[in-house]
């Protein structure tokens, strides 16, 4: 928690909500917060009402963490904001932002949600820039070290251009599509490479950034839901329904 920097907001998944971790955040730096959801077993009592699913909440922390803590307080306070998405049941996110003025529930539950914008940065990684294929080649700590280092530098270069792309077409950096960047940024280079000098650069970017209808994509639908769920594993053999085996005639009256 000392390497989390002022003035910022700590965002993370409900696994992190403790009070060993919540007070050290915001006690230790300057204008520090969290967002996280709430669990399902986690205890709150309502102490202010804010507006419709919006409260501020003590939070009580367990015997074990002050046992293994005793500097820690009994109860913490925080803000609790109910919310609900298509498909889902109803969830909660707790933070120590308490202006709902300031900080609008509504902004809060788009800023958490963007956290789940990590996995596609994974996915981009290992589907699209190592093709699937995310094993390392490197043997040795040093040469392993050097490879992750060599793939993320690779990563954040094609965001980087992704983000001037952005500026460019006036449009958010998540409008730009990963995929088509880092397709012509290898092509570009690779052309570059085999027929012009190192001075050319700029101007093969100065081209990327001319087309960029290639780059932006289709707002986000905010309708779409996909609920998790637990798929039944496929038989080899045909399930046989229930009138089927009722009809069927039993071996005595065969």
């Amino acid at each position: 928690m000392r390497d989390v920097p002022d003035d910022s907001l700590f965002v993370a998944d409900r696994n992190f909500l403790n009070a060993r971790t919540i007070l050290p955040l915001i006690s230790q730096g300057v204008n520090r917060h969290f967002l996280m959801r709430a669990k399902n077993n986690t205890v709150m009592e309502p102490i202010e009402m804010l507006g419709k699913g919006d409260c501020i909440v003590e939070l009580p922390t367990s015997a074990a963490a002050r046992k293994a803590d005793p500097k820690l307080p009994k109860t913490l306070k925080a803000r609790a904001i109910r919310y609900q998405i298509a498909g889902h049941d109803p969830q909660y996110l707790l933070t120590s932002l308490l202006d709902p003025k300031k900080y609008p529930a509504a902004e809060l539950i788009g800023i958490y949600h963007e956290r789940w914008d990590l996995e596609i940065a994974f996915d981009e990684i290992k589907t699209t820039q190592l093709e699937q294929r995310p094993a390392l080649r490197s043997k040795l700590p040093a040469t392993t070290e050097q490879e992750v280092w060599a793939i993320l530098l690779a990563y954040n270069l094609v965001r980087l251009e992704m983000v001037q792309l952005a500026v460019a077409a006036k449009v958010l950096p998540n409008r730009i599509s990963y995929i088509a960047a880092l397709r012509l940024i290898c092509d570009e280079w690779l052309w570059s490479a085999l027929t012009t000098s190192p001075g050319a650069i700029p101007s093969h970017l100065r081209d990327l950034r001319a087309h960029l209808g290639y780059y932006v994509l289709p707002e986000r639908r905010a309708e779409r839901a996909y609920p998790r769920a637990v798929k039944k594993r496929t038989k080899g053999y045909p399930a046989k329904k229930t009138a089927n085996l009722a009809a069927a005639p039993s071996k005595k009256e065969g």
